[in-house]
């Protein structure tokens, strides 16, 4: 998705209010989710995918609404961004294509005559955005192949999926009612694996579908923003640099910016402004901050029961870069001038 187009989805969420899958409900425990011999299951009926590779999580996204949040920050990514990102849920359903793409069927096993492998179907990538498993410009290849195969020794690669058996259409519970682990193993020709609670079936896997499921790369299922909050759902913002502080505020029906009325039109646009924000990059793994750093920005949301918050900061990160911490959680940079734009704001 392009900068503008980001910045376009974000005005239309936060104003608008999204509703996908609709309910809430409580939390599902694995023993209450069946499984199959032959599982079936459309990319909309998922509601949790777990990667492991030699023995390690590599990729977790689950589907968890929350009373407070709106529903386009109802999946996220466990691991590796510790949900603190927002989904970019047309790559993501297109990830989840593949996975569908699978065929665990008795034409699989091993022994049974095999089709050619094709290129699982997920999508035509259009002038604004690309599917989980295609390049542009900016972004590399999700289902790239480069990367060291997994080990076909004793450490456990695996894909689990959670979904909700019979699910066609974006309708339907939050919570799964069935469950598949498929334990994977790499072979000279390609890849073999069986279902958990079925080990006597190893079925022959496509190859292509599986290095770009196992290969995946996290950072392209991500829209590139620092935050999203719901403007409907918060009572106050505030943000500040220590020095000047900019307050948002609504009181019953009145919309106030520094203690006085705001027509709802500047009080709208100025809050957008600051969620405007992209991402450009990730913070390296080996990257320790320096103890003493003060932030440049300081955005603190706080939610209309008055005792959830949200907290964003940006720190220096070098001459072209800023850091940005979303609740404690540190991974991605974005561009210093857009920061130093955002702090101009302060001058009201």
């Amino acid at each position: 998705m392009k900068s503008e187009n980001i910045v376009r989805f974000t005005r239309r969420t936060l104003l608008a209010g999204l509703t996908f899958l609709g309910i809430l409900g409580a939390a599902v425990s694995a023993e209450d989710l069946k499984r199959v011999q032959e599982p079936e299951f459309a990319a909309e009926a998922v509601r949790e995918v777990e990667i492991v590779k030699d023995g390690e999580t590599a990729l977790e996204i689950t589907y968890e609404p929350q009373e407070n949040k709106g529903s386009y920050a109802y999946w996220t990514m466990r691991v590796p961004y510790d949900s603190s990102v927002i989904m970019d849920t047309e790559r993501m359903y297109s990830f989840f294509g593949m996975l569908a793409e699978l065929d665990l069927s008795d034409a699989a096993l091993e022994g049974a005559e095999q089709p050619d492998s094709v290129q699982p179907d997920s999508g035509e990538p259009d002038a604004e955005q690309s599917d989980a498993g295609s390049a542009d410009a900016e972004q590399s290849d999700a289902g790239s192949t480069d990367a060291e195969q997994p080990d076909a020794g004793s450490a456990e690669t695996s894909i689990r999926v959670r979904y909700l058996d019979g699910q066609q259409g974006q309708s339907g519970q939050a919570e799964p009612d069935s469950e598949l682990k498929l334990l994977v193993q790499k072979q000279d020709n390609g890849y073999t694996g069986y279902l958990e609670g079925f080990e006597d079936r190893v079925f022959t896997l496509d190859s292509k579908i599986m290095d770009a499921v196992l290969f995946a790369e996290p950072y392209q299922m991500i829209l590139k923003i620092t935050h999203l909050v719901d403007i409907g759902a918060i009572s106050e913002m505030q943000a500040g640099d220590g020095q000047k502080t900019l307050i948002l505020k609504k009181d019953g029906e009145e919309l106030l910016i520094n203690g006085e009325k705001s027509a709802e039109d500047d009080f709208n646009q100025i809050y957008m402004q600051f969620m405007s924000v992209l991402v450009t990059g990730a913070v390296p793994e080996d990257y320790v901050p320096d103890e003493n750093r003060e932030a440049v920005l300081t955005l603190t949301y706080t939610y209309a029961d008055g005792e959830n918050t949200e907290t964003v900061q940006y720190f220096p990160y070098d001459d072209n870069s800023c850091s940005v911490n979303v609740n404690g959680k540190e991974f991605f940079l974005v561009d210093k001038t857009e920061v130093e734009n955002l702090t101009g704001l302060l001058e009201r």
